[in-house]
């Protein structure tokens, strides 16, 4: 399970950045799947209405955040990649190849894109492929998750460990991770749920119980139709 989590983590190495504060974090290897994996796309937006198709998936962003496009999800992708790093050579190709794999399906956030700050906040979703990994639940992502913590350059902390909230009749696994940065906390808290043979995630960053609570209600306007 430790591979499985790998990508969930990075993103969330990468929404720490995003709010100005350092963090990074290793994996480990990485085979290519064993069968060819649907495609999963990234969904549209509406107004504030984000919808995926494919995983039937329909929620609410925050209102007047901003909706990072194709490019700009890419560049997120890549900054990331950019900072996980290893002198293990097994577990490097590891990274390279897990970065692959991962779609990201949404980015939004509260300051501008190309802005960054203590005053951010960053809403994130994606999706991970599940085959052969052997993890049927959020919960069990999640443990991945936890298991790959000690790999992390940065010192994060699991303040909520894992457990579970039903979100409109759907079971979440849920973790709450926090990373001291130079101007203070950074939380993180992630949502799993399997969907369609993927880790389907979202990942909350914040630094203020404001916007913690705009991003928990854009979680609790999650439908699966």
């Amino acid at each position: 399970m430790k591979r499985i989590a790998f990508n969930a983590l990075a993103h969330a190495a990468l929404l720490a950045l995003l709010c100005a504060h350092a963090a990074g974090q290793a994996g480990v290897q990485q085979p290519p799947p064993t069968s060819p994996q649907p495609a999963a796309g990234a969904g549209t937006i509406t107004d504030s209405a984000y919808v995926n198709e494919y995983f039937g998936l329909r929620l609410t962003i925050p209102e007047g955040w901003n909706v990072y496009d194709a490019q700009g999800r890419q560049l997120v992708l890549e900054r990331g990649q950019k900072m996980l790093t290893s002198s293990d050579k097994s577990v490097q190709a590891g990274l390279d190849a897990a970065s692959a794999r991962t779609v990201n399906l949404l980015t939004v956030t509260k300051l501008p894109q190309g802005q960054s700050g203590t005053g951010n906040a960053v809403f994130a979703c994606g999706a991970e492929p599940l085959a052969g990994s052997g993890v049927k639940t959020g919960e069990e992502y999640l443990a991945a998750v936890k298991k790959l913590l000690p790999y992390a350059q940065a010192a994060y902390q699991v303040e909520e460990d894992i457990g579970s909230e039903n979100i409109n009749g759907e079971d979440f696994g849920v973790l709450t991770l926090k990373v001291e940065g130079p101007a203070g906390a950074v939380r993180q808290k992630y949502y799993a749920v399997a969907k369609r043979d993927y880790a389907l995630f979202c990942i909350s960053t914040y630094t203020n119980d404001a916007d913690r609570l705009l991003m928990a209600k854009a979680m609790s306007s999650i439908s699966f139709r």
